[in-house]
């Protein structure tokens, strides 16, 4: 009799557990990305890709932090145009 007791409940305790509730809907886990805003790659520089425009960086970092000007390039043979 005890062990016939023991199996009914370890029956029951499985069958409640893999049991699916219905009238439920089954959710699937949601997978979370980030964005490593300091990844340098051949078309990115963090948040920096080759189709952010002068107004994006305004917007991104401030108007006061996004200038554009001429320096001095590699010995300064040459002026380089930089933002």
């Amino acid at each position: 009799m005890k062990i016939a007791l023991i199996l009914l409940t370890t029956i029951s305790a499985f069958l409640s557990c893999t049991e699916n509730k219905k009238g439920e809907p089954t959710t699937q886990p949601t997978i979370k990305t980030t964005i490593d805003s300091s990844l340098v790659t051949d078309s990115a520089w963090g948040p920096i890709t080759t189709k952010t425009d002068f107004t994006a960086l305004q917007n991104s970092y401030g108007a006061a932090n996004v200038k554009d000007e001429r320096i001095c390039g590699p010995e300064c043979i040459d002026s380089l145009d930089v933002t």
